[in-house]
Formats: structure tokens, sequence, C-alpha cells
């Protein structure tokens, strides 16, 4: 009796452990389940532009579908003129815009969502707007002239909401925004991006630029890209990787205002001109181009043309052996009192230029040979001073 009342006991246990076991797993089935739910849903509502590169995200309107989806605009008139709001969608359902009336839908001008190739130009390009709103996170195929030449365009609301993973080229992005007033785009994608040039020519009221992080490495033209840029103050290129930069020719030119200009890392190895770099830099006091890779550089023509507040340039690291063009280098540099050069210092067989040291009313050599009219258009003075016997412009530094 007692034998068979012992069994029924370790039965009863045996069937209470597997209740149990089976409760257990229903616990933490559901807890992996809400996990899984909330990782899915972590992972639907932000997405990485700089995949994982940057810890920067942008929030999507809707969900990852959005990616899916195409690029479509609308132009509002918000104030009863010829100027309005340009919005860009994820999609071509029926939108309300509080701030103002539909008058243009250009998608369905042609049944399609806005993809224009890498020549067309944009269905809105006739047409005048202050403000672009990004209303969701849009991924276009290009950008090709999407920008270029709005003079009235002051505003680029939510501009981190386009996604440039399929952009190649930055080149005219912004250029001819005259009243353009800020561009942040430090969480954009540029890792396919090759051109560079003319990306902001001709914004004229610009006055802040953030390009921290963008990824440079395949650009190899950065021509113009801050052409006639008279508002700013401040560039900083320090984190850009310019290692394939072929051309910067102009790259500052007209930038009248600004005053710190940020080029550490600033890769020049493979440039072979350095034309126009920083003319009319009329404000720059002093720029630090001692890192610079003259290796492969023929022409330093008009390269601080007007830059009328450099009291120093020092490119006594520069390799000068190549350079042949020194054509108006440093004319107009009106407060220029040095020139520094490495104890090395000799130029080229072949070089030439004229009008060198035009207008450096101020400028003396190491030796104290100071700056006559006369001689600055002379190329035989662009060497170290050695006094009364040898007269130059250049002073060697310590």
């Amino acid at each position: 009796m007692k034998n068979y009342e012992h069994g029924i006991t370790i039965k009863i246990l045996l069937i209470i452990l597997a209740i149990l076991l089976v409760f257990s797993g229903i616990i933490i089935g559901l807890t992996l389940s809400n996990n899984a739910k909330d990782e899915t849903k972590n992972n639907t509502n932000t997405y990485d532009q700089k995949d994982n590169t940057n810890t920067s995200t942008i929030e999507l309107n809707n969900n990852e579908d959005t990616l899916k989806k195409g690029v479509f605009a609308k132009l509002y008139d918000t104030d009863g003129d010829s100027d309005g709001d340009l919005l860009f969608l994820s999609n071509n359902k029926d939108s309300f815009y509080s701030n103002g009336e539909l008058i243009k839908d250009y998608n369905n001008q042609n049944n399609t969502e806005i993809q224009s190739d890498s020549t067309s130009d944009t269905l809105w390009k006739d047409d005048d707007f202050k403000t672009i709103y990004i209303n969701d996170c849009i991924t276009p195929k290009t950008l090709y002239n999407w920008f270029s030449g709005k003079r009235n365009l002051i505003q680029i609301e939510n501009i981190n909401r386009i996604n440039t993973k399929y952009i190649t080229t930055f080149k005219n992005l912004f250029n001819g925004c005259y009243n353009l007033l800020n561009v942040d785009i430090s969480n954009w994608n540029s890792s396919k991006v090759t051109e560079a040039s003319y990306m902001f020519g001709d914004c004229k009221k610009i006055n802040n630029i953030n390009l921290n992080g963008l990824d440079f490495s395949k650009v190899t033209s950065m021509d113009n890209m801050f052409y006639n840029c008279e508002k700013i103050e401040s560039i900083d290129l320090s984190t850009l990787d310019t290692s394939c930069l072929t051309n910067a020719n102009s790259i500052f030119y007209g930038c009248k205002s600004l005053t710190n200009l940020n080029l550490t890392n600033f890769n020049t190895s493979k440039l072979t001109t350095l034309y126009q770099m920083f003319y009319r830099c009329e404000s720059l006091e002093k720029v630090d181009v001692s890192g610079f890779k003259t290796n492969e550089v023929i022409s330093i023509s008009e390269m601080f043309t007007l830059c009328e507040k450099l009291k120093t340039i020092d490119i006594s690291s520069w390799n000068v052996s190549k350079i042949t063009d020194y054509k108006e280098a440093f004319s107009n540099c009106s407060e220029l009192k040095t020139i520094y050069v490495s104890p090395s210092f000799k130029l080229n067989k072949d070089a030439s230029g004229s009008s060198i040291f035009l207008s450096c009313e101020n400028l003396v050599g190491g030796a104290n040979t100071a700056w006559k009219a006369e001689n600055s258009n002379d190329i035989k003075y662009s060497h170290i001073d050695e006094g009364i016997d040898n007269p130059g412009y250049f002073t060697i530094k310590k």
C-alpha cells in the first residue's frame, strides 16, 4: 500500500513539474517576442544614413517601407505672391499643408515619381519659392539641379530627411542660391560622391555650412566649391578626406568675409595647380598652408591675390621644384610683410610670372630688402633675400 501511494505521489510531482516547465516556456516566449517587436520598431523608426559609420540617425515619417517609395513634389502658395513653399514627399497621396494652397503638383505632369537623370532639368526649374520642406524621408536617385539657381530660396527645412545613398555628385547642388542662409548636411551619406564643384557657388548670403562627418574619399573635384560665398566667416574642412582630390582651383574665390579657415588634414598631394585658391579672401588674416603637399604642383597663379589682410605667408615646407607659373601669386596683398621659404628654396629654371608682388607695399625680404614698385613684376626677386648683392623678397624660415 505504501509503495502504491509513493508511486502516485511521484506521478503527481512529475505532472506539476511538467506544468511549471510549460508555463515558464510560455513566459520566456512572450518576453522574446516583445523584445523582437521592440527591436523591429527601433529599426524601422530610424535610418542610419552612413550605414553604421556614424551615430547620426534620422527619423522616418512612417517606416522602412518609405525607402521603397518614390519622390514627389508639390508647390504651395503661402502669401499670395509669386513665391511659395516647395514640398517633397515619399508618396503622391493627397496632403494638406496648413501654410498654403496647392498651386502645382509636378508629378501629375508626367504621372510618375520625380527621378530625373543626371542631365535633365527639374520640373520646378522655372518656379520661385522661399522655403523647401522635406516632409518625409525621401531617397532620390539624383540631386542634379534640385536647388541650383533658386535665388529667392532662404531655407531648406528637414534637409536631413534626404537619404543620399545613391548620390554620386554634389556639383552645382546649391549654386546660385543667393539668399540661402545655412546648410547642415553633416549626416548625409556621401560615400559615392565624386564631384563637389560649385557646390555652394554664389551662395552670397550663406553664413553657416556644416560638412563635418561627410565622406569625401572619392571626391576628385572641389573647384569653386565656395565661390563668392561673400558672407561666410568660418569654413572647416578638417574632417574631410581629400586624398583623391585633383582639382581645387578657386575653391575659396571671393569669400570676402572669411576670417577662420581650418585646412588641417587637407590633402593636396594629387593637385597640379593651386590657381586662385584664396583669391579675394579680403578679410583673411592668416591661413595655414604648411601641410600642403606640392610635389606635383606646377602653378600657384593668383593663389593669394587680393588677400589684403594677410601679413605672413609660410610656404617653407613646400616642394617648389615643379612650380613654373607664379603669375600674380601674391599680388595686391597690401598688408603682407613676410613670405617664409625653406633654406633650400630654389626656383625651377623655367619659372615665370608677371605682377607676382604687385602692390605688396609692406613686403620686406629677410635681409631687409624693401618692396619697390619697379621690382614688383620681376620674377628674379622670387628668391631668398641676400641683401644688396642679391636682393629678393623671401625670408628663410628658421
